[in-house]
């Protein structure tokens, strides 16, 4: 954690629905919302949808552990995506 807080707190926030404000955009806010969140150690449920480049998304989860145990699985990268494929729609171009 950065700073002088040693515990860590845990918050779950989503951004759900409809807003009326007439200038509202809601992927910008989500944007800035992931921006937050990796600036402060966070990190973003992966059941969502993220906006994160491949860069920033690895800011947040350190891919190295990960892709240890994909290949050190058989067959599993020729079966299964990786994460930031499964939940963004820049990692299925």
């Amino acid at each position: 954690m950065k700073g002088d807080n040693k515990d860590p707190i845990h918050v779950d926030v989503g951004l759900y629905g409809y807003s009326p404000k007439p200038d509202f955009k809601p992927k910008e806010a989500l944007k800035n919302m992931e921006k937050f969140t990796r600036e402060h150690d966070g990190y973003q449920g992966l059941y969502a949808e993220t906006l994160m480049t491949k860069e920033e998304f690895e800011e947040m989860f350190d891919p190295s552990h990960y892709q240890k145990m994909r290949k050190s699985l058989p067959f599993c990268e020729e079966a299964f995506p990786e994460v930031y494929d499964k939940i963004s729609k820049l990692g299925r171009k």
